[in-house]
């Protein structure tokens, strides 16, 4: 299992990292920390504590290199809270997310006025279950659902790509071909006065 939540104070790590690690290991169930750059960065005593109280047990691994891919590879699930990577591990790679229930981080207070609900905060209980913080102890079992249920969330979480996700797999040559046209629209270039 993967914990890889969002920085800043209202994070997981802050909020309830260790009872959070403590309740996962304590079911045998292994724990791959890979923090924030940022809470590494501002906040490095939060990791170092984590790391000190369980670096010694067995199930326990801390990935000290954001940009390392191997951790989202390995991992049968994700544990985090707001962080975008959440999105990407359910869409990417059909995967489920357990979502720890932290305050959001909210830049602009009055969204609620807009009437419209954030994506972040509706794709939460689309892409997995979400773990009210009074409920932490409980993680393993809400682990152990999302596991049981595996199957079923790479093909629900497939479709929602297949849905949500724009030329998902050739990005790239969809991007290059939009970048060609708006230049050729501004250099006054139709497609047919495009030289090669």
């Amino acid at each position: 299992m993967l914990l890889a939540p969002t920085w800043g104070e209202q994070s997981t790590l802050h909020v309830c990292g260790e009872p959070l690690i403590a309740a996962l290991l304590g079911a045998g169930i292994g724990v791959i920390l890979r923090p924030h750059y940022q809470t590494t960065r501002l906040a490095p005593q939060v990791v170092e504590r984590l790391v000190a109280r369980f670096g010694s047990d067995p199930g326990f691994r801390y990935v000290e290199r954001m940009e390392e891919s191997a951790s989202l590879f390995e991992s049968d699930l994700l544990v985090c809270d707001w962080s975008a990577m959440a999105i990407e591990y359910a869409l990417g790679l059909g995967k489920p997310v357990l979502f720890v229930d932290v305050p959001p981080r909210v830049r602009n207070s009055h969204y609620a006025e807009l009437g419209l609900e954030p994506m972040e905060m509706r794709i939460r209980r689309e892409l997995g279950t979400v773990l009210p913080l009074s409920l932490v102890g409980e993680a393993p079992r809400h682990v152990a659902e999302l596991l049981r249920g595996a199957a079923e969330m790479r093909k629900r979480n497939a479709a929602r790509r297949e849905e949500w996700v724009f030329n998902f797999g050739c990005s790239v040559e969809a991007g290059a071909r939009e970048i060609a046209r708006i230049a050729d629209e501004r250099a006054g270039v139709g497609a047919r006065g495009r030289l090669g």
